[in-house]
């Protein structure tokens, strides 16, 4: 029987990055732990974040949805809570470890993170 981390790895897709660069264990943990579950849960980011917008059209101009997009994250407490803890929920218990013992900064990537994600694809 397998545990649940290993379970949590298993699902995971692979994310390609540069391993030779001398990153930060922040870094690393993003690359190895975030990026993976950001798109792992994807589709599930996406329409939580477009039923969280209601009846709000997004903007033609990429500028500007990109604007409400990072601003609707940064603002809303109740969508960036929900969406980091989408991320967090996947976490093996070694990664919760660590996620516990820098939250502020982590959330901070997180965020960061399903920014971008939600710009490119939106």
């Amino acid at each position: 029987m397998s545990t649940r981390s290993e379970l949590m790895i298993k699902i995971r897709p692979k994310v390609e990055f540069d391993k030779s660069l001398d990153s930060s264990a922040a870094e690393r943990f993003q690359n190895e732990t975030l990026r993976p579950i950001a798109k792992f849960q994807n589709e599930i980011i996406i329409s939580y974040f477009l039923k969280d917008l209601g009846n709000i059209d997004l903007p033609k101009g990429s500028r500007d949805r990109a604007t409400l997009i990072e601003e609707r994250l940064k603002k809303n407490l109740t969508l960036k809570n929900n969406l980091v803890g989408m991320i967090v929920a996947l976490f093996t218990e070694e990664e919760f470890v660590i996620y516990q013992s820098d939250i502020s900064g982590i959330n901070k990537r997180i965020i960061l993170l399903l920014v971008q994600r939600l710009q490119s694809q939106l």
